[in-house]
């Protein structure tokens, strides 16, 4: 299993942070590669629900299944990432308030059904702490507009 872990320091509350981040549909709109989310749950999201994002992977989409396995306002966002056969995932999102912003932490926690493929290179090694990196940017960038 490979651990990889980023964060930055954004001029916005701890409040809209969690707003923007709790609101799964804006996946796509700052995590690369992300083309789709859609929500197979009903109800509100939060510990339990389940939802789909599609990876951009070897140019074309990957279904992955993910589930929501902790979820506290407003503090931290974690779920269960699984595309059968390639790759399971656990990724965190966790929030820290303070006066001088807000911190987001990432950390995603990669595990490669095969080693050595071509797509390893986006789940693992520098190509993918350079792309969770560049994510946070984005996700920057939109917080504090």
């Amino acid at each position: 299993m490979v651990k990889i872990h980023e964060s930055i320091d954004v001029q916005a509350s701890a409040k809209s942070v969690w707003e923007f981040l709790s609101n799964l549909e804006n996946i796509p709109r700052w995590y690369s590669k992300m083309v789709g989310y859609g929500q197979l749950s009903k109800g509100e999201s939060g510990a339990g629900t389940y939802f789909r994002l599609d990876w951009v992977v070897n140019d074309h989409a990957e279904p992955c299944e993910c589930n929501i396995v902790e979820w506290e306002s407003p503090k931290v966002i974690s779920f269960h990432v699984s595309n059968i056969g390639m790759v399971e995932a656990d990724i965190t999102w966790n929030i820290t308030g303070g006066d001088q912003g807000t911190r987001v932490e990432v950390i995603e926690s990669i595990e490669m059904a095969h080693s050595g493929r071509f797509e390893d290179r986006f789940f693992v090694g520098p190509e993918a702490e350079s792309r969770l990196r560049d994510n946070l940017v984005t996700l920057k960038g939109l917080l504090e507009i």
